[in-house]
Order: C-alpha cells, then sequence, then structure tokens
C-alpha cells in the first residue's frame, strides 16, 4: 500500500502566529521556496514561527508575506522563504486527479490525546495522517470524503499518480463541511436542529494558489 513518505510529512510543519497554532507546508514553483496556510489562521502582523522539537522550541521564520486570499473566497495565505531552502519541496499536480482516488492530508489537529510523535533525526514534530477520497471538485474547490479537525486546516493535500515515484500536492485543506441535525430534547414533541461536522471536507485547488503566485495578487483585494 502506498501511503506518504518523509518526502511529504518532513514538509509539513507545526506553524504559530501570535497565540494561534496551525498547519503549513512548504512549496517550490519557479526557483522560490513559499510556505503556504489557510488566510483565517494566520495573524499577518505576527510574524510565523516554526515548532522545532517540542512544544517549548520554536524558531522565527525569515518569511515575508506574499499574497492571500480570504475565507468567503479560497481561503489561502502565502509567505515567501527568504532563508535558505532546506526544504525540499513535493511536485504540485493541479490537474488529473479523478473521483474516487485516494488523497491523504497531513497537520496537527487540535486533539491533546493524539500522541505527539518526533522526527529521530532532528526531533521536529511529525504530523498526523489521515486518508480520504476524492468525492467531488468544482470552482476551485477539491471535496475530499474524509472526516476534517481542527487544526487539520492549512495542510497539503496529496495523491500519488499511477506509475509516479512522487506524492503531488493537490490542494490544501480549509475546513469541514457541515450538515443540519434534528436533536430531540426531553420535553415532548420538541426538538431543534444544529450543525455537525458532516464527514467531508473542503479544500482549495492548488491551482489558485499557483495562479495567485505568478500574478503576484492577492484574490479577493480590490
Amino acid at each position: 500500500m502506498d501511503v506518504p513518505t518523509s518526502n511529504v510529512l518532513t514538509r509539513v510543519l507545526l506553524t504559530r502566529s501570535g497565540s494561534k497554532q496551525f498547519t503549513s507546508f512548504t512549496l517550490s514553483l519557479d526557483g522560490r521556496v513559499y510556505i503556504i496556510s489557510t488566510e483565517h489562521g494566520v495573524n499577518i502582523n505576527e510574524g510565523l514561527q516554526f515548532c522545532l522539537g517540542d512544544e517549548a522550541e520554536w524558531v522565527q521564520v525569515n518569511a515575508q508575506f506574499l499574497l492571500s486570499s480570504p475565507k468567503e473566497i479560497y481561503d489561502f495565505i502565502v509567505y515567501v522563504l527568504l532563508q535558505d531552502d532546506e526544504f525540499l519541496q513535493f511536485p504540485i499536480m493541479d490537474q488529473g486527479y479523478c473521483l474516487g482516488q485516494s488523497a491523504f492530508f497531513a497537520g496537527y489537529p487540535d486533539v491533546p490525546d493524539i500522541p505527539r510523535m518526533h522526527n529521530p533525526d532532528n526531533q521536529m514534530p511529525v504530523p498526523v495522517l489521515r486518508k480520504g477520497v476524492i468525492a467531488a471538485w468544482g470552482g476551485g474547490r477539491i471535496v475530499l470524503d474524509a472526516r476534517n479537525l481542527y487544526g487539520f486546516s492549512g495542510s497539503p493535500v496529496v495523491v500519488k499518480p499511477p506509475k509516479s515515484e512522487y506524492w503531488h500536492v493537490i490542494g490544501i485543506v480549509t475546513h469541514f463541511l457541515t450538515s443540519r441535525e434534528t436533536v430531540g430534547v426531553t420535553q415532548p414533541h420538541s426538538e431543534f436542529e444544529m450543525f455537525v461536522n458532516s464527514g467531508f471536507t473542503l479544500c482549495t485547488d492548488i491551482s489558485k494558489v499557483v495562479e495567485a503566485i505568478r500574478k503576484g495578487t492577492s484574490i479577493g483585494s480590490d
């Protein structure tokens, strides 16, 4: 069974901006290295820090904000990495996936009982891996049949094309989709509706990020 290897997992970073912790990943495009995450998780004025070792060890990242797309549109943010490239990148794949194809995403969910793993070579955190199925796409979005949790926002979505030795990133996890569920209460004939995690995960197609980077313009800006 093919599962993402360290070539993917070491590119997924536990990141902090101010008091917020979230997932980000590195991406190489046209000779530059970028840090990608969701716009809703980042405080632009606070800069970025990566977690090294245990969660008490954080290092400031030499990166510059480039552009973003708000949550109401595609929900991503892009920084340019200014320091030497220590992160070899996995390739982009913006076309060629199909319905029913297996896909993985890797990140740092906000679930305290999940054991925190570390890379034995450098002690950096290892992300939690989830598997899903491509259920739908359109309008710059990809929907995975996979349960998403808080903290996975900003995770790369990766697939391995047939006969390829490399994993390719096709999207970014933005949030889970909700569905309405009717809940009964103790009073007779009384019930109410609540929104619950539907088990489907919404992602932004990586092609939208690539398009914005090459144009150099934030999506949704004037």
